[in-house]
């Protein structure tokens, strides 16, 4: 009689009427995305990355080199005065951000190894220039986990590649979530797929019911197929995310003070800048966080100035500069810039 030789999840599946294998699949989509230990505790608990695609110049932002060129303010060509007990440098460029001054560090040691926009891109994002590999959100929501289970764990605002948001070969709960593609209208931008009034609440959770119970039958013919249960598992949080993601994305309930200080739809004041309500994107990132989003991206461009390099400069930082210096003043009165890891920077930088 030759041996039969099961593994673990088939004999779930074959026992006791597979309810051995329902409970293990509840148990690996919370697994997916629970904290991993960590080598060392970290402080962070989120990250609210400020993606200024296509290379601010540093020069003219935070980088101040009198020593270099014959401007009047030595590299770059915009006044440079210090702040803060920290007596850090910033540029005319920046004023609302040089008053949170003192909450920031500056990292001037970094550089990048290719002059291409897209290669440097995809290696900010992953360490990768070519291969698709996961994104720096997709690994903080592996090894964090999630804090709110009705809302993913890694969003990406205003974004642009796919590339820049893959989870890769880490599980599909972990990649990004799309708001807002290739420079869309914010005010406009949700979470695809999540809203619908056709149906109740109740007969939703049956629907999905039914569909789920047929991937599950359709899972039982592929065993360890990672990618079949990611796409159950995401089933299962567009689900959730209904009753709370639009709440989330619904700014109404904020006051006029507080859109006028993130400079909400102002993107367009000199009309040469992307059309992504920048200031938009810092709020949706602040009650990301406040709601236990572990990853979020926020993204602005195009710093790519190679003409009107003047004209331009300031076009950006004046959409970027109150939005920033808001969210930060934000996370601290809500006593989350302690635990809240801040990044804003480009795939490289430029001289002015």
């Amino acid at each position: 009689m030759n041996e039969l030789k099961f593994s673990r999840r088939r004999m779930l599946q074959a026992a006791s009427c597979g309810f051995g294998f329902t409970a293990l699949q509840g148990l690996l989509a919370a697994e997916a995305t629970a904290a991993k230990p960590l080598a060392r505790t970290a402080s962070a608990k989120r990250v609210i990355f400020l993606f200024m695609s296509v290379g601010p110049a540093h020069l003219d932002t935070f980088d101040y080199k009198p020593q270099v060129g014959k401007k009047p303010h030595g590299g770059s060509a915009f006044k440079f005065s210090k702040h803060g007990d920290s007596g850090a440098w910033a540029s005319e460029l920046m004023p609302h951000t040089a008053r949170q001054i003192d909450k920031i560090c500056f990292l001037k040691g970094m550089y990048c190894d290719t002059g291409n926009h897209a290669q440097s891109s995809l290696q900010l994002h992953s360490g990768e220039r070519l291969r698709k590999r996961p994104t720096l959100g997709a690994w903080v929501n592996y090894g964090l986990g999630t804090e709110n289970e009705d809302l993913p764990g890694y969003v990406s605002l205003n974004t642009s590649k796919p590339q820049f948001y893959t989870s890769a070969f880490l599980p599909t709960v972990c990649a990004g979530t799309a708001i807002g593609v290739n420079g869309e209208d914010m005010t406009k931008a949700t979470i695809p797929n999540i809203s619908g009034e056709h149906l109740s609440l109740h007969a939703k959770r049956r629907q999905l019911d039914f569909v789920q119970a047929l991937n599950q039958r359709h899972l039982e013919q592929r065993p360890e197929d990672l990618r079949l249960e990611g796409v159950i598992n995401s089933l299962e949080l567009g689900f959730r995310m209904q009753s709370t993601a639009p709440d989330i994305l619904d700014i109404s309930n904020e006051t006029a003070y507080t859109l006028n200080r993130y400079n909400v739809g102002f993107d367009n004041v000199f009309g040469t800048c992307r059309q992504s309500d920048f200031g938009r994107q810092c709020l949706l990132a602040r009650r990301f966080a406040e709601a236990g989003v572990r990853f979020i991206e926020v993204n602005h461009g195009s710093w790519d100035q190679h003409k009107s390099h003047r004209r331009d400069l300031m076009a950006n930082c004046s959409v970027t500069d109150k939005p920033i210096a808001a969210l930060l003043e934000d996370l601290e009165q809500r006593g989350l810039l302690d635990d809240t890891l801040v990044v804003w920077g480009g795939e490289f930088g430029r001289p002015g």
